[in-house]
């Protein structure tokens, strides 16, 4: 007797072979170093130049950056709590930014995307947090690097600038300087397959380390940063934050300004495990921005997840933040 081969076994075993080769063709064509292993939990992005950097963004790059050329027709899916907000549910903050704790710890993280059909320079949002280096931000890892696509490049270019003003002039532009990225750090998983962080609801993470500014560090210049608050797949809130530089043009936005947007904080996601926001409109340029909680009355409020994505965002779960978090802190000792 004939042995029987399904048609489904062979559409697998395609699949497989196409996939490998994938894999393959980046590993070897791709003209970026590819991701470094650093422990069993943790990627890490090549090391930047500082002063390359700095040189890079000039005043007119920034400009251009602010903007997010993307259209939004959607409408967040609840009523919108934000007193004063827009459409979307956001509003903008009101400043200096310095003088408001919440603003100061969050700002705007330049970068320039060399891959892709065409190269552009861009932004997403950054939050600070409170680290022994005093020199951690954290984001999303889809801010840091051309993903979910084939071959994996890293995004170059990165720089971080809190409280950052693009209607302001001068030094009130960037009351507490540029700060250029010396790594990122990344969840193993997301660097090993670069589809795996749109599923899962934790993954979407990247940590940051800076550089220090005339021999300051960034929280020493800044003045603090939030404290993680980790969550379960279960926990949801009745009233969260959420910060950032939301950039679509088309949406009334792209002015290099801060915006908030209120919403309770509910469930979402194929899994249930991302954490929802039914009353702010996903934007981008709000990628990576800070999601936080008030956990009492007059204390600083705490950072909860990061925002991903319209189908639900980063949950900051302890079991991924902790590897990037201490890689980023012994970071020298990987150099």
């Amino acid at each position: 007797m004939k042995p029987i081969f399904h048609r489904s076994v062979l559409f697998r075993v395609v699949a497989i072979v196409l996939l490998v080769g994938l894999l393959m063709v980046g590993i070897i064509y791709s003209p970026f170093r590819p991701f470094q292993s650093l422990g069993p939990r943790v990627g890490i992005s090549p090391e930047q130049d500082a002063v390359e950097v700095l040189a890079y963004w000039t005043p007119a790059r920034m400009k251009n950056a602010e903007k997010v050329e993307a259209s939004y027709s959607g409408r967040p899916e609840e009523p919108i709590l934000t007193p004063g907000g827009d459409v979307y549910g956001y509003t903008a903050l009101p400043v200096p930014y310095a003088a408001d704790v919440k603003s100061r710890w969050v700002g705007i993280l330049f970068f320039h995307r060399p891959s892709g059909a065409q190269p552009l320079d861009a932004h997403c949002s950054a939050s600070i947090i409170d680290s022994a280096s005093k020199s951690l931000i954290v984001t999303g890892a889809h801010c840091v690097m051309n993903a979910p696509k084939f071959p994996l490049t890293w995004d170059t270019q990165l720089m971080f600038v809190p409280a950052y003003n693009g209607a302001a002039k001068g030094a009130e532009q960037a009351p507490f300087g540029y700060w250029p990225i010396q790594r990122v750090f990344l969840p193993q998983e997301v660097a090993d397959n670069p589809y795996s962080f749109w599923g899962a609801g934790s993954l979407d993470l990247a940590v940051a380390r800076v550089y220090p500014q005339n021999n300051k560090a960034l929280q020493e210049v800044v003045g603090g940063g939030f404290i993680p608050h980790f969550l379960t797949d279960d926990d949801t809130f009745n009233w969260v934050t959420l910060l950032g530089y939301p950039g679509p043009v088309q949406s009334g936005h792209g002015d290099g300004r801060q915006y908030m947007c209120y919403s309770r904080g509910g469930k979402s996601g194929l899994e249930g495990d991302k954490l929802s926001m039914p009353s702010c409109e996903p934007l981008g340029g709000n990628s990576g921005g800070p999601i936080l909680l008030e956990t009492a009355v007059g204390k600083d409020p705490e950072i909860i997840g990061t925002l991903t994505a319209p189908d639900g965002h980063n949950r900051l779960n302890k079991s991924v933040f902790t590897p990037l978090y201490n890689a980023a802190e012994n970071s020298a000792s990987a150099r």
